[in-house]
């Protein structure tokens, strides 16, 4: 095989999820083969650059590889590269959708491992985020290394260095993919080793840790240190708060909403089960 068409391509290489949509996608006018639009029977070669709209979210690519059936995300993987990686054309264009993510596609920033925390998803009916879908969304806006941890809205990913931009970027994909507003809270893997390190009490069994966006004002902390947990503890720590909540979270005095009061920052809250699980598999992803 030297040539296949470009709405076949489009779905091996898992930009669509299925043939239809990778045509819908190309009479919508939202691929280009070398600058230009093209239909559906058109063929691509190893070597063309392709322009990919996905949403908000511009991917330029060069074919690497060819392959008219969808397989796996590794050969998926095996298919095109970043035009970026290659000096090619678009490289220096806004790849994905934000300030940093363009840096990275730029090349001038290298991706880091991150673990990004999302505020208030999946809580009941209530702003609901499907994990996999989440993960789907975020391979297709280019983020590489995407691995999610259970249903409180953990993600594990490798995005650019500026923190607030890709905090940013990733907000707007989960609010134009699932139309919720929530906040993302980063921190790389070496601050979580380092909470998990500093665990401030003998029982790790009712330790909660409250990530904030972040750090508290002195008066803000102040105020923290002044309240009457009723038997729950709270140490605060940089942009981190150990909670040790003897009755669970539910009903306790310093539950996520009342820290958000005291110290006026976005806050979530994970266990400490979920603190450690997420410590390791940064490590060793």
């Amino acid at each position: 095989m030297d040539r296949v068409r470009i709405d076949k391509w489009l779905w091996a290489s898992r930009f669509a999820k299925t043939r239809s949509a990778a045509t819908d996608l190309v009479l919508a006018g939202h691929v280009k083969v070398g600058g230009e639009r093209v239909k559906p029977a058109r063929e691509v070669t190893p070597g063309d650059t392709i322009e990919i709209r996905l949403r908000t979210i511009r991917r330029v690519v060069v074919v690497t590889g060819l392959a008219d059936r969808r397989g796996s995300a590794k050969i998926a993987a095996t298919l095109y590269e970043r035009a970026a990686a290659r000096g090619g054309p678009g490289c220096s264009s806004d790849e994905a959708g934000a300030a940093a993510a363009r840096r990275a596609a730029a090349g001038t920033a290298p991706a880091m491992r991150w673990v990004a925390l999302l505020r208030a998803v999946n809580l009941g009916a209530r702003n609901k985020v499907p994990m996999a879908q989440l993960r789907t969304l975020l391979e297709d806006a280019g983020y590489e290394g995407v691995r999610t941890y259970i249903a409180s809205g953990n993600v594990i990913l490798d995005g650019p260095a500026g923190r607030a931009a890709f905090a940013t970027a990733l907000e707007r994909i989960v609010a134009d993919g699932f139309g919720v507003s929530t906040t993302v809270i980063l921190r790389k893997p070496k601050a979580l080793a380092a909470i998990v390190t500093a665990h401030p009490f003998n029982d790790h069994s009712e330790t909660h840790v409250a990530f904030l966006a972040k750090r508290p004002t002195k008066a803000a902390a102040a105020r923290l240190a002044e309240v009457d947990g009723g038997g729950d503890q709270a140490v605060l720590d940089g942009a981190e708060v150990y909670l040790q909540l003897t009755r669970g979270v539910q009903g306790s005095p310093l539950s996520a909403a009342r820290l958000e009061s005291l110290l006026g920052v976005s806050a979530t809250l994970r266990n400490w089960r979920t603190v450690v699980a997420l410590a390791e598999l940064a490590a060793g992803a």
